[in-house]
């Protein structure tokens, strides 16, 4: 094609895939999402997000495995280390637990950064999920009730329902099973994250955070939740050369790239099939075509996921997931 043609191609690109509306859409749904979140429930929840009183052992962190620094929240590494770290405060290549030459994290860390732009789900199979008419799932009822009480069906429940799981998972912040309690009752889960980390907060240390965020100085993991939550809402980063390019500047793609963007966008390359619109994502759970790099989730060891199809009864062979 040639280079003086490509602005007119492109443009009737953008135009087939709606794209204008979309930019529009997601950059007015960034900028409510962060209005929302007060700056002392962000403060708050920055430290929690960083604070190692959060796993058992107090050698792990959220930011552990998702530093903002570091990929966009991830850790630049294939299969992630959780608890057991030989060095605990490094981060990314060369982390290891000395002891699993494949780490037993069941997957890849997500980026954290536009988690909040996620509408559909959580994790690599959605098992945190929403409905379209605003029903919460999630395989624990104590986490989907505990969040629901405290935002309903609002724009951080993902966020928060999600905030409850790594710190139970043994591989990433601990093990409930080494203070006694029973991992096959739902409701010890619950008591773990209050009588064990929620307490390990100690009120002169952390009451006026909180405080600054809820009103009194109350520490209760629901709370622990909405800080991390809020924290982690802010971090978008959707300021782009092809969003400016959308909305009007021509000059920002060079050659190579609007001619990427219209093959990209064109229905015969099936790229748009499942990346589709602004977040470039149906966000809908696809058949991996390919091994599943991880152990997975689901408890036959066949390196599958539970997740959100599971729960409702597919057959492990529809949970490869992509």
């Amino acid at each position: 094609m040639l280079e003086e043609d490509l602005d007119n191609c492109l443009a009737a690109m953008l135009k087939l895939n709606r794209m204008a509306p979309l930019v529009e859409d997601i950059r007015a749904f960034a900028a409510r999402v962060r209005s929302e979140q007060e700056p002392a429930m962000v403060e708050l929840g920055m430290r929690l997000f960083h604070n190692k009183s959060l796993s058992a052992s107090q050698d792990a962190s959220c930011s552990s495995c998702h530093h903002p620094a570091i990929g966009c929240g991830g850790d630049d590494l294939s299969m992630p280390v959780g608890i057991n770290a030989i060095d605990t405060a490094l981060l990314g290549p060369g982390r290891s637990d000395g002891v699993n030459e494949v780490p037993i994290v069941p997957r890849n860390s997500q980026a954290i950064c536009n988690a909040s732009l996620w509408s559909r789900g959580l994790f690599w199979d959605n098992r945190v999920s929403l409905s379209p008419d605003g029903v919460l799932r999630t395989d624990s009822r104590d986490v989907t009730n505990n969040t629901v009480n405290a935002v309903g069906p609002g724009s951080l429940a993902l966020l928060i329902a999600q905030a409850h799981f790594p710190v139970t998972a043994p591989p990433e912040m601990g093990d409930i099973t080494d203070f006694g309690y029973d991992d096959s009752v739902d409701e010890n889960f619950t008591s773990y994250r209050e009588d064990i980390l929620a307490a390990s907060l100690d009120t002169a240390a952390w009451g006026a955070l909180f405080t600054s965020a809820f009103g009194d100085p109350e520490i209760n993991f629901s709370r622990i939740a909405q800080a991390i939550a809020a924290y982690e809402a802010v971090q978008i980063f959707i300021d782009n050369p092809f969003f400016e390019y959308v909305e009007g500047n021509l000059e920002v793609l060079n050659a190579e790239e609007k001619r990427g963007a219209i093959t990209f966008m064109s229905r015969d390359a099936g790229c748009t099939f499942c990346h589709k619109g602004a977040f470039f994502t149906s966000e809908a759970l696809m058949a991996a075509n390919y091994p599943q790099i991880g152990i997975g989730t689901d408890a036959s060891g066949s390196g599958a996921d539970l997740g959100e199809r599971g729960l409702w009864g597919l057959e492990p062979s529809v949970r490869l997931l992509c």
